[in-house]
């Protein structure tokens, strides 16, 4: 058995279902009776699982004598945004408590910081991604900019958690692309979003990290 992927020198007992990579015990995680996972593919199910239940709420449409749609109320959308997404924090906060209680030995650890402060990135882009839609609920199309969304959608400026830089935004054809401005803060080459894509990070980056 190989050693563990996040524990170098520590020898492995299994693989993560979701990504095959190789953990010690203090590293599996378990989902809602699944097969053991690593921490970054629970966080990344999470994302998944409340893009779900955003996209079936955003369903629930009345549809109008002329054929289109038109939303139900929007305080009412709102509200029941605004409680999927404490319960989506919720559930992080959750996972991340247990984390790092159960892997008390990798604690402090440069790379562990890193995993960390990622995971709160994206966290903080799925909050901008439900105030985009928000947004666009209410007034039929997405905002040129993140400010924008200032004061009734988003308490405050959408900046990267950890490096305070603004989160950068673009309206496409298919909607908008959000990017994290600094990448390599979090080890990864990219981390980006879009009105059908939870935040989600690619790691083709020359960090020594991954290659344990």
């Amino acid at each position: 058995m190989k050693d563990c992927a996040n524990h170098t020198g520590t020898r492995a007992v299994a693989d993560c279902a979701n990504c095959g990579k190789p953990l010690c015990a203090d590293c599996i995680e378990d989902y809602e009776g699944e097969d053991s996972l690593c921490y970054d593919c629970i966080v990344e199910r999470q994302l998944s699982d409340f893009k779900d239940k955003g996209d079936a709420e955003r369903a629930e449409r009345v549809s109008t004598e002329e054929g289109g749609t038109r939303r139900l109320g929007s305080i009412a959308f709102i509200v029941v945004a605004s409680v999927l997404t404490a319960l989506v924090l919720g559930a992080a906060g959750f996972i991340l408590y247990a984390h790092f209680t159960r892997s008390s030995a990798a604690a402090g650890t440069p790379e562990q910081e890193m995993v960390w402060d990622r995971d709160d990135c994206l966290l903080s882009m799925e909050n901008v991604r439900e105030a985009l839609t928000a947004y666009r609920g209410d007034k039929g199309a997405y905002p040129d900019s993140l400010t924008a969304l200032e004061g009734s959608y988003l308490e405050e400026t959408a900046t990267c958690p950890v490096s305070g830089a603004q989160y950068v935004y673009r309206k496409t054809a298919a909607g908008y692309l959000l990017e994290c401005p600094n990448p390599d803060v979090h080890g990864v080459a990219s981390i980006t979003a879009g009105p059908s894509d939870v935040p989600h990070y690619d790691d083709n980056q020359p960090s020594a990290y991954w290659d344990h």
